[in-house]
């Protein structure tokens, strides 16, 4: 009777410690913004693409992918310090655990609009116009031993929600705990319990219909749901 007492006690110690760590990679971004005038570091994994201020070099064309040193030529390194914040101790397969929304700081340039005139992709916090309802990192789980660009939904660039999965969550806090970790552009962290059973029953896809991410459908699921309105950061009507 008491092995599953411990084994529950130290789960939901990691559970705790991948809570902080999370919030110490959100206050590392914002501190990353604050030093370039609001410029958020960016969301992709490829330290020389467009911007060349990738928060992480961990894309598949990295020749050391998921090690020390591709999470050390990122942007966002020097604010951190250290590479195990990078990993919640429940992640047994990758050395990256998180990933930050691709509506915060992808390097895309372009102008595709989403509900209440949000644009898809925001470069300055200045542009975020509710920070505490905005979600910043979550932990995701991928098909491969690395992650791929930053977090997405299927947002569609407008009003409705297509009920896709693009990129799997993660799911390191089960069983016990059906859930994730999700930061916001204001510094919190929450973890989300999951009310929808295929959430956290589905297998991370290992061969993805286009090559690298995943499209799963969930039609009606109040995760997808919770998951659009905090991505665009609106409220639901």
């Amino acid at each position: 009777m008491i092995f599953p007492s411990l084994r529950l006690a130290l789960h939901n110690a990691y559970l705790v410690k991948c809570m902080a760590q999370e919030k110490q990679l959100t206050l590392a971004w914002d501190t990353y913004a604050e030093d370039f005038d609001g410029e958020m570091v960016g969301a992709d994994d490829q330290i020389n693409g467009p911007l060349h201020n990738a928060w992480i070099d961990d894309n598949q064309w990295s020749p050391d992918r998921n090690t020390p040193p591709a999470i050390k030529r990122g942007a966002l390194f020097p604010y951190v310090n250290s590479v195990e914040v990078y990993r919640c101790p429940n992640d047994e397969k990758k050395q990256d655990t998180y990933r930050p929304s691709n509506h915060l700081g992808y390097p895309a340039k372009v102008d595709w609009q989403g509900p209440e005139g949000i644009n898809i992709y925001l470069h300055n916090t200045r542009q975020i116009h509710n920070p505490s309802g905005t979600m910043l990192f979550v932990e995701e789980d991928s098909w491969c031993p690395v992650g791929w660009d930053g977090w997405t939904l299927d947002p569609r660039q407008d009003s409705t929600i297509s009920y896709n999965w693009i990129d799997d969550v993660g799911l390191y806090h089960l069983p016990g705990r059906e859930g994730m970790n999700v930061s916001y552009s204001d510094g919190h962290v929450e973890f989300w319990v999951w009310e929808d059973s295929r959430t956290y029953a589905r297998t991370p896809t290992k061969d993805p219909p286009n090559g690298n991410v995943a499209f799963q459908s969930h039609p009606g699921s109040l995760d997808i749901e919770r998951v659009y309105y905090a991505w665009w950061g609106i409220q639901k009507k």
